[in-house]
């Protein structure tokens, strides 16, 4: 009888070897999902309130962090938050006070990164970068 027993242990110790990995796997890929739906929520809000505000940039960029910290993870990810402007046309990096300047129908791209590495146990992944697009045009008259 113990060595039937004896048996069971080992069968679930093998399959927990290969089911746990698998387990935590799912949960960090999650955890990735729910930071880049996020990141993309926010800076589609951003781009629209630069659209209508081009000079509120600091708005734009407190409602960025402050959607990435509200999320599921908690806080701490809205400080890594990376957040550029581009020209949609030419691609160039621009500043705050460019856009601020841009006159009606200019074209605009902002971008968000966050750095974010998959935690998984016997696993290991180099470092990822979440990024996000949106574009936008300045929908204010001068």
């Amino acid at each position: 009888m113990s060595r039937e027993s004896g048996q069971g242990t080992v069968e679930l110790l093998l399959v927990l070897v290969v089911l746990l990995p698998i387990l935590f796997g799912a949960f960090s890929l999650a955890q990735g999902i729910i930071l880049k739906h996020s990141l993309d929520v926010s800076v589609e809000k951003a781009a629209r309130v630069l659209s209508i505000n081009p000079s509120d940039y600091a708005y734009a960029e407190y409602l960025i962090r402050s959607e990435v910290d509200g999320g599921l993870l908690g806080g701490g990810y809205g400080q890594q938050v990376v957040i550029r402007l581009y020209d949609a046309v030419t691609h160039a990096e621009i500043s705050p006070a460019a856009l601020a300047g841009a006159g009606f129908g200019y074209r605009f791209v902002v971008q968000a990164e966050i750095p974010w590495q998959a935690d998984i146990p016997f696993l290991s992944s180099g470092p990822q970068t979440i990024s996000v697009i949106h574009f936008g045009m300045v929908e204010r008259f001068p």
